[in-house]
């Protein structure tokens, strides 16, 4: 299972508008289940893991199987884009639950006309729906790309079918023979740039699950995409919707092993993260480096109700260090009482 990651669009179309207007962040899944497995049970499994979405043109490619999906999809608070079953523009579902159409996945540059009247055809028909397409990665051949320059492909995309959505799945090696992550964030980049150009939000898919080369990701590798992803749209997320974003990293173990406290090149997998982040704190408290060790604790009773916050990048303003009573009873962190 692949898991698809949207970003928030960067402003809000009125309401005659025939474009689709994203209005959540969305998490959803490609591809959507056989149908034989469309069923209330799965598709609760499926909301129960918080999953918001699906691109649902594989398991349901009639328009019955169309249907039964729309109505699972409502009776679970899931959106789907469905597959067009053949049906023209005039004919497609138009349920709440129908978040838009599958139109094709990866054209090259000879498609986009057609793609183009495609797309003008569904807004006519059913205004505020997306026509989705997903583009190829950056690292398809330039004779698939129409283009050596990655950023020219996604550009003339946008200039020549006028999506509502920029979208590509890009599946990132993690080996020391064939180290991808590099890519995957060039891809991030000019996808991040020419959605800002576009006005437009984009989309990116994680790799989830073993395929061909690709190994099984382990959970580190997980979590190193989705904080890629953040690094490259949380930023937008946050000014859309005029709130803060947190992001949770752990740390690696060199803090400990050198016996120092945390500092900024301690953030495993995460160097998006603490270029992208206005702000990076990290939490520390010396006696977790001591359990198990009862004569250390018995001779620092008040460390073990200690915690510091250690606030490493603070843009554009001083760093510094507050204080915390950690009480261990409940996991709380209060403000600082000592003898408390």
């Amino acid at each position: 299972m692949v898991v698809l990651a949207a970003s928030v669009p960067l402003c809000r179309a009125a309401a005659v508008d025939p474009h689709f207007v994203q209005d959540r962040l969305a998490v959803g899944l490609w591809v959507d289940p056989p149908s034989e497995q469309q069923t209330d049970a799965r598709f609760a499994e499926l909301a129960d893991a918080n999953f918001t979405f699906l691109i649902g043109n594989f398991g349901a490619t009639t328009p019955a199987a169309v249907s039964n999906q729309i109505r699972l999809c409502e009776k679970h608070g899931l959106k789907t884009i469905v597959s067009t079953a053949g049906l023209p523009p005039e004919r497609l579902p138009n349920d709440p639950a129908c978040w838009g159409y599958c139109l094709g996945d990866e054209p090259g540059p000879g498609a986009f006309p057609d793609l183009r009247k495609s797309v003008d055809a569904l807004r006519q028909a059913r205004p505020g729906k997306l026509a989705y397409i997903n583009l190829l990665p950056n690292y398809a051949p330039a004779w698939a790309l129409g283009t050596s320059n990655y950023s020219e492909h996604l550009a003339r995309f946008l200039r020549e079918v006028r999506p509502d959505v920029l979208s590509m799945d890009h599946y990132p090696m993690f080996s020391p023979e064939a180290d991808g992550r590099e890519g995957y964030c060039q891809n991030l980049e000019a996808m991040r740039q020419q959605s800002l150009a576009g006005g437009v939000p984009f989309w990116n898919f994680f790799n989830t699950m073993p395929y061909g080369p690709h190994t099984d990701p382990t959970e580190g590798q997980l979590r190193w995409q989705i904080y890629a992803s953040l690094a490259h749209g949380a930023k937008d997320l946050a000014c859309e919707l005029h709130i803060p974003v947190l992001c949770v990293a752990s740390l690696n173990r060199s803090c400990d092993t050198e016996y120092r406290l945390p500092r900024l090149s301690d953030l495993r997998g995460s160097g998006t993260i603490e270029e992208e982040a206005d702000v990076v704190m990290l939490l520390h408290r010396e006696a977790a480096r001591h359990v198990g060790d009862q004569d250390w604790l018995d001779c620092h009773p008040e460390e073990v109700r200690t915690a510091t916050l250690l606030v490493a990048k603070n843009d554009g303003c001083p760093g510094g260090a507050v204080k915390f009573t950690f009480l261990p009873e409940s996991g709380r962190f209060v403000n600082y009482a000592p003898g408390l």
